[in-house]
């Protein structure tokens, strides 16, 4: 069973992956960039091309019984790895061939730190159903978010981006110092603590996915050969990600 998980994430994989090829690149003189036909449908593609990239990462790891449990040390390391990694991806502007190869390689390498992150986590949980019923969750709510933002754009308002970004950075750092100073609570999942974060963080990203959602539509109309559809794409991955991780931990 556990093959042919791999075997249909991997297939899935390369079949979105040869879609995107064809959909969202350009080829002009020799010269590889991103086209702005088909922005939307193109960032979404890469963001489900992302979650089948660690779906494949953690089905693999699962299959090589791969025992993976880091040290909080370590775990803190990788995480500022993980920022580190994502903070060049973004910055790499891809407007050739060289810088398009180049934050393709930087994107698959966050993504497999993230996967690597989420591993100990995935491994805990020996009923899929409690996995399953995470993922109908966070897409049913995504789902929704999705076609709010679609269809009530004058409701999102462009001031959210730093209000939201100030509020995610606190987060962290409220979460860092807690895991030093509070590890009882913080890694408790019966505890006030963790639950009262947990809910906080959904509805952080609930907004942020409202925000994204808009600010992509907005890129989408005045793109003019600049696209970047793994920076866009990432905004949105990240934002179900953490909904999802959240939701997960919740069912602990």
């Amino acid at each position: 069973m556990s093959d042919l998980k791999v075997i249909t994430a991997g297939g899935l994989t390369g079949l979105i992956a040869i879609i995107l090829m064809a959909s969202a690149f350009k080829l002009k003189k020799s010269n590889l960039t991103f086209t702005c036909s088909r922005y939307i449908l193109n960032t979404y593609l890469y963001v489900f091309l992302s979650f089948l990239v660690i779906a494949v990462a953690l089905l693999s790891a699962e299959q090589n019984k791969v025992n993976y449990i880091p040290s909080f040390t370590h775990f803190i390391g990788l995480f500022l790895l993980s920022l580190a990694v994502l903070i060049f991806t973004m910055a790499v502007t891809p407007n050739n061939t060289s810088s398009v190869i180049g934050k393709h390689v930087l994107w698959l390498a966050f993504i497999l730190i993230l996967s690597a992150l989420f591993y100990p986590m995935f491994r805990s949980f020996t009923d899929n159903r409690v996995i399953i019923s995470a993922i109908v969750t966070t897409l049913t709510l995504v789902l929704i978010l999705s076609i709010f933002a679609f269809a009530r754009p004058d409701l999102i308002s462009l001031t959210w981006g730093p209000i939201l970004f100030t509020i995610l950075v606190t987060v962290i750092i409220f979460e860092f110092f807690s895991m030093i100073f509070l590890p009882k609570l913080r890694f408790n999942p019966k505890s006030m603590l963790y639950k009262g974060i947990a809910y906080f963080v959904i509805l952080l990203f609930i907004f942020y996915i409202l925000y994204d959602t808009k600010m992509m539509t907005i890129r989408a109309k005045k793109c003019n050969n600049n696209a970047d559809y793994i920076n866009e794409s990432l905004h949105l991955f990240l934002d179900i990600f953490n909904i999802f991780v959240r939701i997960l931990s919740l069912n602990r």
